[in-house]
């Protein structure tokens, strides 16, 4: 089982150790229960870009959107 805090440090380990990550911040959390959650990251990459995800976790499933 994962946690919330689990996935989200995951993620922003990732990105915020990435050589074109400028800066990464969370955004919106939301939690339904134990394991059933969302939450989504913001980043900042190098050329002015940016970069958005919404990670949802349902029970052992993810889905995510970018």
């Amino acid at each position: 089982m994962s946690s919330i805090q689990y996935l989200m440090g995951m993620l922003m380990s990732f990105l915020q150790s990435h050589p074109l990550c400028d800066q990464a911040a969370i955004t919106e959390t939301r939690a339904f229960s134990a394991d059933q959650f969302f939450f989504k990251i913001r980043a900042g990459i190098s050329g002015d870009y940016n970069f958005q995800t919404r990670i949802y976790y349902n029970q052992g499933h993810i889905d995510y959107t970018i």
